[in-house]
């Protein structure tokens, strides 16, 4: 029965992985930048500032509104926000 659930959860973990990667193509390519930057490669703010050759407060705003734009994506394919 723990086998079986681990398999679960490791199969649930996954596809919320390529959900979310499939959501991100989908997004234009300034949000999927700064998303990506932040969120994967761990990059700081200034950090994705110097790398995508904006203001830190121009960067600051593009990923507020990458956020707002991965939600909607991801609501409307019925993504589930749940820990596991």
């Amino acid at each position: 029965a723990a086998d079986e659930e681990e398999f679960e959860k490791s199969f649930l973990v996954e596809e919320r992985k390529i959900k979310l990667h499939t959501a991100m193509k989908a997004l234009k390519s300034e949000h999927r930048q700064v998303l990506w930057l932040v969120y994967f490669e761990d990059f700081s703010i200034s950090q994705a500032s110097e790398a995508m050759g904006r203001s830190k407060h121009a960067t600051e705003n593009l990923l507020y509104r990458a956020r707002l734009s991965l939600k909607a994506k991801l609501e409307k394919e019925g993504f589930v926000y749940e820990e596991l």
